[in-house]
């Protein structure tokens, strides 16, 4: 069986996890990523699903938007897989790769608070910091601060 040759941009990762249940034992076990792909596949335009492994993902960190390409294997038994490739090789990420900035993290633009800064602004009242006096460490006192 020959590998087919693919490139395009990716839309989504997703972890493949198998669940399962013996008596009332459940188990889990990670088996990889799926890349969800809008591109080709030897030489047809579509959208197409990839398995990669744990390795693959920690090496390349295929996140959308990304341009890849690479090879692989045509699942034949595609009723009892997720993916319509699996076993890739041959990966790579286009030079071009959009550097992720700060504001473009989910949760950016969110200032963490304290629960005393929460508490405030509700309403509530602040308490001043203590000092409460410590052993001395090797000759100097060490001061503590107590909320």
């Amino acid at each position: 069986m020959s590998k087919i040759a693919w490139s395009g941009e990716v839309l989504g990762v997703q972890p493949r996890i198998d669940l399962g249940r013996s008596f009332d034992e459940r188990y889990h076990a990670y088996l990889g990523y799926v890349l969800f792909v809008r591109g080709e596949a030897a030489g047809e335009a579509r959208e197409l699903t990839v398995r990669i492994g744990a390795g693959a993902q920690a090496k390349h960190a295929f996140r959308a938007g990304d341009r890849v390409s690479g090879r692989a294997h045509v699942v034949e038994a595609p009723e009892r897989e997720v993916a319509d490739f699996y076993r890739a090789n041959a990966l790579a990420v286009a030079a071009g790769r959009r550097v992720r900035r700060r504001r473009d993290r989910p949760g950016a633009g969110y200032r963490r608070r304290s629960r005393h800064t929460a508490r405030a602004a509700i309403g509530g009242s602040t308490p001043a910091p203590t000092r409460r006096a410590a052993a001395p460490a090797s000759g100097a006192a060490a001061w503590r601060w107590r909320w």
